[in-house]
């Protein structure tokens, strides 16, 4: 069950399966007025991108090491990078998945992110 991405209706409560098992897919964000989901791929170390439906899933950013959970405002995406217990980072790109950079380094095995008001 934890490689499933699911939507979920709010107000009504009811789930429907967007993706199946998806190679270690730790999260899932549709947060902030978009038109794509955004997911880590743990084990293939990758970011991806699809529409809310799930179609057209591709990947956006390669080479990560252990990538857990997905944040996303207007411009840019969020996740960290678990790496080891005291050399985790958090990045920061583009909604592309372009220009990633690190924005916070030396984290302790970070697991997820979150983007506030």
């Amino acid at each position: 069950m934890r490689d499933l991405i699911r939507r979920t209706a709010v107000a009504a409560g009811a789930t429907a399966l967007v993706l199946g098992a998806s190679a270690g897919a730790a999260a899932a964000s549709a947060a902030a007025p978009t038109s794509h989901l955004y997911w880590a791929n743990q084990n293939a170390g990758t970011i991806v991108e699809a529409n809310l439906n799930g179609t057209s899933a591709h990947v956006i950013a390669s080479g990560q090491n252990t990538p857990h959970g997905v944040a996303v405002d207007a411009s840019h995406l969020y996740w960290a990078n678990a790496i080891t217990s005291t050399k985790g980072t958090i990045l920061e790109a583009n909604l592309d998945g372009t220009g990633a950079k690190v924005i916070a380094s030396r984290q302790n095995g970070p697991t997820g992110v979150a983007v506030g008001p």
